[in-house]
């Protein structure tokens, strides 16, 4: 007795379907494409958003602020030394000196221990620097003066930003500072 074969049908894949065809197993996925899709689109956006925040985007210079500083660019390791910061307001207004924001790079080598007037508080940001706050008042056409008392840590050629923010924490004059510590 012959036996003849009857041709199959196989309905189309669908989404979410696997078959095994020529011995590979096939997966349509729809929905799985595009939750992967979505999650790669939220990185990419939450990552813009994060540069724009690491990198500032969001500060602005204070209008009519003149900011100087005057302190050694060499000392010895353990040598005692000033920071003098001087913020100069402009405006027929008084004004605020909200805090003054110091980066790692330079804290690696060198310690600040205290300021005239004293700070208010300090706190740690994303591991990247120190805030000083001191709401301090800067009077009309008039100038503040800080000095931050530091001392040399160990010998190297250290530098980060210092950031003196005037009415608020995102109105920020920035500069870089080096210091270079020797034996």
């Amino acid at each position: 007795m012959m036996t003849a074969s009857l041709p199959t049908f196989e309905p189309p894949l669908g989404d979410g379907d696997t078959r095994v065809l020529n011995g590979r197993t096939r997966f349509f996925k729809r929905p799985l494409f595009v939750a992967v899709l979505s999650v790669l689109a939220t990185l990419i956006i939450c990552g813009v958003a994060g540069l724009f925040i690491y990198f500032g985007f969001g500060i602005s210079l204070p209008e009519q602020i003149n900011v100087s500083f005057l302190r050694p660019v060499n000392v010895k390791s353990g040598d005692s030394f000033d920071i003098e910061v001087r913020i100069e307001n402009l405006m027929n207004r008084p004004r605020v000196l909200d805090s003054i924001d110091v980066y790692d790079g330079f804290l690696d080598g060198v310690l600040i221990g205290s300021s005239s007037p004293r700070w208010r508080s300090s706190s740690r940001f994303f591991g990247q620097f120190v805030s000083y706050d001191f709401q301090l008042a800067i009077p009309a056409n008039g100038e503040t003066v800080v000095k931050f008392h530091a001392q040399g840590l160990k010998p190297g050629d250290f530098m980060g930003d210092w950031d003196v923010c005037v009415d608020g924490s995102s109105s920020c004059v920035s500069e870089v500072l080096r210091t270079i510590v020797s034996d």
